[in-house]
């Protein structure tokens, strides 16, 4: 049970890191540079649920 908490909290850490990354990106003006992190946010999203589901 405890190893399965570690594992949500490690996620929903990267996916704050990756929010603030976008509103960061946002708030500089930089359309294509907000494009491409929010790209990368959303498949690093997938690819942690997966990592977590396969657990």
């Amino acid at each position: 049970m405890l190893t399965k908490l570690s594992e949500h909290s490690e996620f929903f850490v990267s996916a704050e890191k990756c929010r603030r990354l976008a509103i960061g990106c946002r708030i500089c003006g930089n359309e294509q540079s907000y494009g491409n992190k929010k790209k990368k946010h959303n498949n690093m999203k997938k690819y942690l649920l997966i990592k977590i589901s396969k657990k």
